[in-house]
């Protein structure tokens, strides 16, 4: 199980790092398209809906999979209703 949680901690870390730029980098493509306008800034948004925000939006359910697996992998329920807490 620790190899388990060592990987999936590794590969959410890694994942949600590149989802996190990749939001901002969105973001500014979009900023940017409306900035330069015309069928250019056209272009460029329409690339940035089409082609990378999608490959974003994947690589952030990566993270959060990887995420829930090393949740899981330790026996760690942070969204459980059982009111126990171990001392």
């Amino acid at each position: 199980m620790k190899d388990i949680t060592r990987i999936a901690n590794i590969l959410f870390s890694i994942t949600i790092t590149i989802a996190l730029i990749g939001g901002g980098l969105v973001g500014l493509l979009f900023l940017l398209a409306v900035l330069i306008g015309g069928n250019t800034g056209e272009s460029l948004a329409v690339f940035t809906k089409n082609d990378l925000l999608p490959q974003f939006i994947r690589i952030a359910t990566i993270a959060m999979l990887s995420g829930l697996v090393r949740f899981y992998a330790d026996n760690f329920h942070p969204l459980s209703l059982n009111t126990d807490e171990k001392k």
